[in-house]
C-alpha cells in the first residue's frame, strides 16, 4: 500500500468523509454497530490473535510518534516543508520559545529526519542551519493529511489551499495499493509476525528518543 496525494475522505456508513455537521449524533449513528463494523481494516496473522495485549514497540505508529508526535515537531516540520532553513525562521514562525525550538531541532536532527549543516555570513560566526532529509521529505503526505483533515472539519479563517504548480489542479491526499486502487478502511487488511504476550523486546530506535510507551 501506498500513502499518495489524493484523498477521498471516510463516512461511518459507506467509507466516504463527511463533515461533523452532516453526524449530529455520534453515538446515535454507532449504536448497534461492532467496533469493527466502524473501523474497517481486516487484521491478520500476530495482530488478529493478540487480544487485549498492547502493541508498544511492536507498532510502528507508536515508533513514529515517538518522532514526531509533539505539537512543537510537527511545527518544525511544516515550516521545513515550507522552506525555513535557519533556527530564527523556525522559532518566528512556529511560536515556540527559543529553548523548545533548539530542543526539537536537536531532535529531529538525531532522529534522522532533519540535516543539520554549518554556514557563515561574512563577518559572523558560524551556525547552522537545518533541512529535511529523505525521511523528512516521505512526511509530507502525513503533514499534508493534516492540513487537509483540519480544512475540512476545523478549517482556519483563510484555509490554505494545496495545488499542483505544472498543471494547476488541486492537491489532495489519498492512500492506495500499488497497483494504483484508491482504497478506505473496509478494502485494508494488516498482518504482522508475532509473537504477543511475552516481555517487550529492546528494539534499537534513533539516539536521544525515549521509549515508547505501552498503548492506552
Amino acid at each position: 500500500m501506498k500513502f499518495g496525494l489524493r484523498l477521498a475522505g471516510y463516512n461511518w456508513r459507506d467509507g466516504r468523509i463527511r463533515s461533523r455537521s452532516a453526524e449530529p449524533d455520534l453515538a446515535q449513528a454507532l449504536s448497534g454497530r461492532g467496533y469493527g463494523g466502524l473501523m474497517g481494516i481486516e487484521l491478520l496473522g500476530a495482530l488478529a490473535l493478540r487480544g487485549e495485549e498492547p502493541l508498544g514497540e511492536y507498532c510502528p505508529m507508536d515508533r513514529a510518534l515517538a518522532v514526531v508526535g509533539t505539537r512543537s515537531a510537527v511545527l518544525i516540520l511544516r515550516e521545513a516543508l515550507y522552506g525555513a532553513l535557519r533556527f530564527e525562521e523556525f522559532q518566528d514562525r512556529t511560536g515556540l520559545t527559543a529553548g523548545a525550538t533548539a530542543t526539537r531541532l536537536r531532535e529531529l536532527v538525531e532522529a534522522g529526519v532533519l540535516l543539520k549543516r554549518p554556514y557563515q555570513e561574512p563577518g559572523q560566526r558560524q551556525r547552522d542551519e537545518y533541512a529535511l532529509t529523505a525521511a523528512g521529505q516521505d512526511l509530507m503526505p502525513v503533514l499534508l493529511a493534516l492540513l487537509q483533515w483540519a480544512n475540512r472539519y476545523d478549517p482556519p479563517p483563510y484555509p490554505p489551499q494545496l495545488q499542483h504548480r505544472d498543471c494547476g489542479e488541486p492537491v489532495v491526499v489519498t492512500v492506495a495499493c500499488t497497483a494504483g486502487h484508491e482504497v478506505d478502511a473496509d478494502a485494508v487488511s494488516v498482518t504482522a509476525a508475532g509473537p504477543f504476550g511475552v516481555p517487550e523486546p529492546h528494539i534499537p530506535r534513533s539516539p536521544g528518543l525515549p521509549p515508547t510507551s505501552p498503548a492506552v
